[in-house]
């Protein structure tokens, strides 16, 4: 507004100083280019008060003398500048505002670059750290492309549920369903959500790095459990139930009626797999080798 009401005392100034070329004659000429900035420099507030004073200005100094001259001619010029004023603010506001959502625009185009960088370099982390430990356990070479297949797969599938949930946080269940689904052992999962003091249905989503994490592992898990565990006999069954608490949830992984697991004599690479991808997390892990098959209950940050 100041811009506005300077700008205006420049031009009647200005058309001061060409009154003995001019006269009588363009009162307004001089008033165009300070509503022009106003209007761009300050937006339509700015340059609809420099179109006001100006138009009263011009037509109090330049027309009337010492009043304001609203008869005749005088009145319809007064009228024309006012409509060629308006007409300069609503352009001037409408390329303002166009501006201003192009750098916004630009601004968030930035942020989402910086932010699929980021996820290509971190994929492209895992990948490697999938291939190094891949190695370190397979026996044969054999071994080593199905189980580094097997394990980038799941990473892809997560990051595909990542892409649909546009970087939001990942619910759990379809998570859960994503990795499990290449098993086909849905018919033989019973898939619970047990409730807590503050839902009927706990609402449990992760996000992007407590997601790939948690993909990988459950992966590992049904990887197993369909080799060695429950999953490996017709009898056997899957039981799936995950609680919350403000800040964390809880997994439980169930086998049941497999064959007799016992503890590993080394930790496998789900374990170091759960301790590097949960660190920042505060995440826990818990193995349990009971008689019937292994009980997993996992620990981890949620949203």
């Amino acid at each position: 507004m100041l811009l506005a009401i300077g700008l205006t005392l420049v031009a009647a100034a200005s058309r001061g100083v060409a009154a003995g070329l001019l006269g009588t004659e363009a009162p307004y000429l001089m008033f165009i280019a300070a509503v022009l900035i106003s209007a761009v420099v300050g937006d339509r507030p700015a340059g609809a008060l420099a179109a006001v004073l100006s138009g009263l200005i011009a037509n109090w100094s330049f027309v009337g003398g010492s009043y304001l001259e609203l008869r005749g001619s005088h009145l319809w010029d007064l009228v024309l500048f006012l409509l060629i004023s308006s007409v300069i603010v609503l352009v001037s506001g409408t390329m303002n505002a166009a501006l201003r959502r192009e750098a916004r625009l630009a601004d968030e185009l930035a942020v989402v670059s910086r932010e699929h960088q980021h996820r290509v370099r971190n994929v492209l982390t895992i990948a490697q750290a999938l291939a190094q430990q891949t190695a370190r356990y397979a026996q044969t070479v054999a071994e080593f492309e199905q189980k580094l297949l097997d394990r980038l797969q799941a990473l892809a599938r997560a990051q595909d549920l990542l892409l649909q949930t546009h970087g939001q946080p990942t619910p759990l269940p379809p998570l859960i369903d994503n990795i499990l689904a290449p098993y086909d052992i849905a018919t033989r999962v019973d898939a619970t959500d047990a409730t807590d003091a503050t839902a009927a249905t706990p609402d449990v989503r992760v996000d992007a790095s407590v997601a790939v994490a948690l993909a990988l592992l459950l992966n590992e898990l049904a990887t197993n459990a369909t080799k060695y565990g429950s999953l490996s006999v017709p009898r056997g069954r899957l039981h799936l139930a995950w609680s919350r608490v403000p800040h964390a949830a809880t997994l439980t992984w169930k086998e049941l009626q497999g064959p007799p697991v016992t503890p590993p004599r080394r930790a496998g690479f789900g374990s170091r797999l759960f301790r590097a991808g949960f660190a920042q997390a505060s995440g826990a892990l818990k193995l349990d080798y009971e008689p019937d098959g292994l009980k997993c209950r996992l620990t981890f940050a949620c949203l």
